[in-house]
């Protein structure tokens, strides 16, 4: 797992959170994976 993994993932949350569906998708995808966060698919 790449380091700034996490990185990508904590922006991916704020711009998912500000409506950017493209940072919603790749944010679902980690989730769903289990990259960057802890696997959650009630959340993905």
């Amino acid at each position: 797992e790449p380091p700034n993994l996490k990185e990508a993932v904590n922006l991916f949350y704020e711009a998912a959170s500000r409506g950017n569906t493209r940072a919603q998708y790749s944010l679902a995808l980690c989730l769903q994976q289990g990259r960057g966060v802890e696997r959650d698919l009630p959340k993905a």
